[in-house]
């Protein structure tokens, strides 16, 4: 009986213990504090594995892969989806879960690319949402498949699913599937040229999206994609022969997209510069619709969109032909935002080809930083120049030759010479695109240490320019929680610990026992 009864009590404990990992992890995510998160969802599945309870597994491995598809780590994420597969056929698994498994593994097969695969896990989430009745499941899985469809140029289909999804989230009240499907409805609209309807959707949903902007502050919603409905607007407006208007909508989206560079879609920025090629063509502006049109056809290039490449290059064909037996015109004025974007990814895709490890680290940098910023209190012009600086604090490692950022064992002092110099090379790489002075500095000083030992001018304690500060600490956190060439990644709280022992010495121990306090 005693024995019974420890047993018994065991269990009691582990669930609670369970318990408590899932609601700290729920919580953390919902701060965007995503490796503490991923730490205590692993704990959870290591306490409810044991028992094999399929919904306490399938759950966690949930929250694990959702946790990682934020991080930009959609392999890590199919990773862990996979062990979640011996539960999927048990009798006792909640059919939520076996749809909540589909609408995860569709995110990341879809954010991968395999389109194919992405389509057949999109459709099995409708039939097993419509199924269940499940109105939230249903809209999530139908608005997937609108997702799904569009890739296949399946645009009657698409229409039809982003309608039945966006009927769904209009009657549960939510705001950001109803912009979503809105969205997916508009770009439907308009590949049918349906240009009124588009108009009334696209027109909807920006206007939604703007007002869950203003309220972001208080933390009820994720920024909308204001730059990807601002785009779609554009191409209406110059569809409907709207040049002004076109180009009015290009501006804003352009903005849009620069205001959140630390999450920058070389996707986008492909459909905005083919955008803006198809303005200046039709203004007789040759070299410029020339410039951006080719942008947009190697972006899309890259990405493997074969129909949408397809499409740009009859476009460039159109506007060689037009140009052909007339003088050239004198050149004129670029898009300099623009450039600034295409030039960021230029450098990014250069940097990941020779450091594959980047891969997705500046955008975590960027939007830790920004936590800690917003923790600080600081100014809205302050967290801009912040996110600025998270994404591009690394493209000066451009200059660095890759033998070195590969290198598995120690590096030499003349290798170590190379890599001091790449905070400098970056930011006087941006300083032609007119980035604020505050965040060059962040870029140039995010490796001087606390007590003066650092590079490349050795400043010591408050000399350091304070987001070059907040900078160190973020990208020492992400580069401990992350695997390198040279060691496999730290858990959430071994790296604490080792920020907590670079306090004073490498780090400002005061944003160290700020970003600790974080995550309590």
């Amino acid at each position: 009986m005693a024995s019974l009864t420890r047993g018994v009590l065991a269990h009691s404990q582990s669930r609670q213990w369970a318990e408590r990992c899932r609601e700290q992890g729920l919580r953390l995510l919902e701060r965007g504090l995503l490796v503490a998160a991923a730490c205590h969802f692993e704990e959870w599945l290591w306490a409810v594995e044991p028992e094999g309870d399929p919904n306490q597994v399938v759950s966690a491995l949930n929250a694990l892969a959702s946790a990682e598809q934020l991080r930009g780590e959609h392999g890590t994420a199919l990773g862990w989806l996979r062990r979640a597969e011996p539960y999927l056929d048990s009798p006792a698994l909640d059919p939520r879960q076996r749809i909540r498994y589909h609408l995860n593994r569709f995110v990341s097969l879809h954010w991968l690319g395999a389109d194919g695969e992405a389509r057949q896990v999109a459709e099995e989430a409708v039939r097993l949402a419509e199924a269940l009745g499940s109105p939230d499941l249903a809209a999530a899985a139908l608005l997937n498949r609108s997702a799904a469809l569009a890739r296949e140029q399946d645009w009657t289909g698409m229409r039809e699913a982003a309608a039945e999804a966006l009927e769904h989230y209009r009657r549960l009240g939510d705001p950001q599937g109803v912009v979503a499907s809105l969205t997916n409805l508009g770009i439907a609209h308009l590949e049918l040229g349906e240009l009124s309807r588009a108009r009334s959707a696209l027109e909807e949903a920006l206007a939604l999206a703007e007002g869950m902007a203003r309220v972001r502050s208080a933390g009820r919603f994720a920024p909308p994609p204001l730059g990807y409905i601002l785009t779609e607007l554009g191409r209406l407006s110059h569809q409907e022969g709207d040049l002004d208007g076109a180009l009015r909508c290009a501006a804003r989206a352009l903005e849009a997209l620069l205001a959140d560079v630390a999450t920058l879609d070389k996707e986008e920025v492909a459909k905005l510069s083919e955008l803006f090629g198809r303005i200046f063509a039709d203004r007789g502006e040759v070299h410029l619709a020339l410039r951006y049109l080719n942008r947009a056809a190697a972006y899309f290039s890259q990405l493997g969109r074969v129909p949408e490449w397809q499409r740009v290059v009859d476009a460039l064909q159109q506007v060689l032909q037009r140009r052909a037996g007339r003088l050239p015109p004198a050149p004129q004025l670029p898009v300099p935002g623009l450039d600034f974007l295409t030039a960021v990814l230029d450098m990014t895709d250069e940097l990941e080809t020779v450091d594959p490890y980047i891969r997705n680290h500046c955008e975590r940098v960027a939007a830790l930083a920004v936590l800690l910023g917003e923790a600080l209190g600081l100014t809205p012009r302050e967290i801009r120049l912040l996110r600025y600086a998270g994404r591009l604090h690394d493209l000066g490692k451009v200059a660095v030759d890759a033998q070195i950022l590969a290198k598995p064992g120690p590096l030499t002092p003349r290798e170590w010479e190379r890599i001091r110099v790449h905070p400098v090379v970056g930011a006087e790489m941006l300083r032609p695109f007119g980035l604020e002075e505050e965040g060059l500095a962040a870029i140039r000083h995010h490796h001087e240490r606390w007590d003066g030992t650092g590079y490349p001018d050795g400043l010591r304690g408050e000399e350091i320019p304070l987001l070059a500060r907040i900078l160190a600490v973020a990208d020492v956190y992400d580069a401990l929680t992350s695997d390198r060439v040279y060691r496999r990644a730290h858990g959430h709280w071994q790296a604490l610990a080792i920020l907590q022992e670079m306090a004073g010495s490498q780090l400002d121990p005061h944003l160290v026992r700020l970003l600790i306090d974080m995550h309590q």
